[in-house]
């Protein structure tokens, strides 16, 4: 315990004003920083290091030192001094000497790292190479100071969102990212920008990049089918990318015309405004695009003109395009806005009859006209109406309008129809027609809420829906693209189908049991006995006794090729099932609400297998969201009818359930499951046939962990149905 004798004896000497050389000391004090004084640090430093032939002059200048700091920052030091003081007692002492300095420049991720790294070297190298490591501490802080031009986004981010919110529309949040793209909710932006010579340069890179994010939103980059955009090529990157060039030109003409000022900074920058390739194909692309009347949708429509040719560099300002995560900030903003727009509408309608502006029970629906103001393009003017009167919008109101105009390009009429409340007296609340559903109302069935553990009674409204004509030639097509895979599937089937159950030693058959003759020969000459007539082979023919359902998602995330491959998949599984011979039923399924779960009969149970459902099959179309729940529901109630040893449900689909009323996550999931619960307890089995990756995630705890199948290769989905509708039935 020497160690704790010279702290208690040095202690001692500085509490009477004398230190070891016996001159007065006035130790500094650190109480205007709210942390411990000189004295209490160099007690403490003492006790972790004891090194009785060691100069100890340099610990009490880190002592010193460490009276200008505040609590937080003296216990770290102390803290990581101690860490290491269990490895070596030299390396806490030159560990402390060098300390204050990291601890003035790093931030305490950066400081926790370095720390991290003294204690591995250590730990894993040797005490030397630590020490060294710790000769070069400064050259390690400066390295990660920020150039004398830097700009951190911390310090600009006051100046980016005002510029933002003086610009229109929603206010948008500023946050850093490694990445530079917006998901239209929040604008990401470097931690830093260090790219120029000059602060005032990299301040105008961050205006400008915050401008060309801002533009994405206000002028419409986003109000485009983004499932069309990610599913419609097989390689999305590529024509994600191939958009963002295109958007890029249509975006500098409109910024060109709003916001002069700044888009000259591009030119500062970067010497000249960005310029698409000098080839045919991009010329014509921005000669369209650069009209004053040119949208998001031109782009899409230009990809295939430029998807052959070489991508254009962009300008880092240009940042990048991150449509999934886009898609998804948008559709859980208009969801949360179209159920706070039921709720105002609702609220004004109450108001207005208390008012005695409209009659007390009127069922009529708003009406809503919708504008772009001439003078400020993108800008929206809206008129309301009920009843033939115009009514005053109130303010909240009218930014709800206004952000849902931007999100969606319109305001869906059957948003104003709709109500939130229970007891609303409209038609278009309590019974959805034949014009908003798109179908002829066929029963309503229960929901399961998770939360409450209890059944929503007479919630879905189900509705039976026809499909349009479909390609003339897809049938054709898609069989004569995969003739060989059909003359495969025919084989595997037809060895299914002939797959009979063979008694062996039988009285008579259809042949001679050649081991059973050689058998009863044997016995007859050993015992002398009779002949045995057990020698016939007996064919048993097995009757397949099956009933199964195909339930497709016919969802907008389904669209592109992926729709493509679903229906080519239909199509072979069902020239394959000619020769099989079971009986089969194919229903698609998509949904907007609760109020419009949609259910499309493609081939009934009982109906042949002929040009009418290759034509429904070629028609599938995908669009709206996976109510799944409430399909399976439907389906199930179909499938007891019928009277079949064994019953099976297969769902295609490309993901979770979702719907744009909060079906979705915990609540669509909870709901699925109960669904597919109730199928087993009538006898019928279930299988979800999936290409989302992330199935794993979800689908054990929906179907089982033996009823699902996830295909990772789309292109493979055709051959790979079929095989795992024989691996099913079986």
């Amino acid at each position: 315990m020497r160690y704790l004798k010279r702290a208690l004896d040095y202690l001692s000497a500085r509490y009477h004003g004398i230190n070891a050389s016996h001159t007065v000391v006035r130790a500094a004090s650190s109480t205007d920083y709210g942390g411990m004084g000189e004295r209490e640090i160099q007690t403490r430093l003492e006790i972790l290091i004891d090194l009785p032939n060691k100069d100890l002059s340099e610990l009490f200048q880190t002592a010193k030192a460490l009276t200008h700091f505040g609590m937080s920052d003296q216990l770290r030091l102390l803290e990581a001094a101690e860490q290491l003081s269990n490895i070596s007692t030299e390396l806490t002492h030159e560990f402390c000497c060098k300390a204050v300095v990291a601890l003035k420049d790093l931030n305490e991720k950066n400081w926790q790292v370095w720390v991290n790294d003294i204690k591995s070297l250590a730990q894993q190298k040797s005490i030397t190479e630590a020490i060294k490591y710790l000769a070069q501490t400064e050259d390690y802080v400066s390295s990660l100071q920020p150039e004398p031009s830097a700009v951190m986004l911390e310090q600009v981010r006051p100046v980016i969102e005002h510029l933002i919110t003086g610009y229109g529309g929603a206010k948008l949040k500023v946050t850093a990212d490694s990445e530079l793209y917006t998901d239209t909710t929040t604008l990401y932006l470097p931690e830093q920008y260090a790219a120029f010579n000059s602060t005032d340069q990299n301040f105008s890179f961050y205006k400008l990049a915050a401008t060309y994010l801002w533009a994405q939103s206000w002028f419409g980059t986003w109000r485009i089918d983004i499932p069309q955009l990610l599913y419609e090529h097989q390689d999305p990157e590529h024509a994600v990318a191939s958009f963002h060039a295109l958007e890029t030109v249509r975006l500098t003409h409109c910024l060109k015309s709003m916001l002069p000022g700044i888009i000259r900074l591009e030119s500062k920058l970067y010497g000249t405004l960005w310029q698409p390739p000098d080839t045919p194909a991009w010329q014509a692309a921005q000669t369209r695009l650069a009209q004053d009347n040119a949208r998001a949708e031109d782009s899409i429509a230009l990809i295939d003109e430029v998807y052959q040719e070489q991508l254009p560099k962009l300008y880092p300002c240009h940042g990048v395009f991150r449509p999934s995560r886009v898609y998804k900030a948008i559709k859980t903003r208009v969801d949360d806005n179209q159920k706070h727009l039921a709720q105002m509408l609702d609220k004004l309608r109450s108001q207005l009859q208390k008012q005695n502006k409209i009659l007390p029970k009127t069922s009529s629906p708003f009406t809503l006209k919708f504008y772009e103001q001439a003078l400020t393009p993108d800008e929206y003017g809206f008129v309301l109406n009920l009843d033939g009167e115009d009514i005053e919008i109130p303010e909240d109101l009218l930014e709800m309008f206004e952000q849902l105009s931007q999100d969606l390009g319109k305001i869906p009429e059957q948003l104003l129809a709709e109500s939130e409340s229970e007891n609303a007296t409209t038609t278009t609340t309590d019974t959805p027609t034949e014009a908003t559903a798109g179908g002829i109302a066929d029963l309503m069935l229960p929901e399961w809420d998770h939360a409450v553990q209890k059944y929503r009674k007479d919630w879905c409204h189900i509705y039976i829906a026809s499909t349009d004509e479909g390609e003339p030639d897809f049938v054709k097509q898609t069989l004569n693209k995969h003739y060989g895979i059909i003359r495969r599937l025919h084989r595997t089937f037809e060895a299914l189908r002939n797959d009979d159950r063979l008694s062996y030693k039988q009285t008579h058959g259809d042949e001679i049991d050649l081991d059973a003759v050689v058998e009863s020969l044997v016995d007859t000459l050993a015992i002398k006995s009779e002949l045995n007539d057990h020698i016939f082979i007996k064919t048993n023919k097995e009757e397949r006794d099956v009933a199964v359902l195909f339930l497709i998602d016919m969802s907008a995330s389904t669209r592109g090729w992926i729709n493509r491959l679903e229906k080519e998949a239909l199509l072979l599984l069902c020239e394959s099932l000619q020769i099989l011979g079971d009986r089969y039923a194919i229903y698609g399924f998509n949904s907007h609400t609760r109020k419009q779960c949609k259910i499309y009969p493609i081939k009934q149970i009982d109906e042949d297998y002929n040009a009418a459902v290759q034509k429904r099959i070629s028609a599938l179309k995908a669009e709206l969201y996976t109510r799944m729940g409430a399909a399976i529901r439907y389906i199930g109630e179909h499938l007891q009818r019928y009277d079949a040893k064994t019953k099976i449900l297969i769902v295609l689909s490309d993901g979770k359930p979702d719907d744009a009323d909060g079906y979705r996550d915990s609540y669509g999931v909870e709901d699925t499951r109960k669904a597919l619960i109730e199928l087993r307890r009538c006898g019928i089995h279930s299988h979800c046939i999936t290409i989302d990756k992330t199935g794993h995630e979800y689908l054990p705890y929906m179907y089982g962990h033996t009823r699902f199948s996830i295909i990772n290769d789309i292109e493979k989905l055709p051959y790979r149905m079929a095989e795992i509708y024989r691996q099913i039935t079986c």
